[in-house]
């Protein structure tokens, strides 16, 4: 996950897309999205 938020960080914007099953979101898709949770406020401090 480091890794992902160090790219996340470098960039000026950032696009997700994922397919949604019965209108959810998939699996991996909100996996992803707790634990990106955890980073949340670092990223937005750094991006401003």
């Amino acid at each position: 996950m480091q890794k992902i938020m160090d790219v996340f960080q470098r960039q000026d914007g950032i696009i997700i897309a994922c397919p949604t099953y019965d209108l959810t979101p998939s699996s991996l898709y909100l996996r992803f999205a707790q634990r990106f949770l955890a980073y949340e406020l670092s990223f937005l401090l750094d991006i401003g």
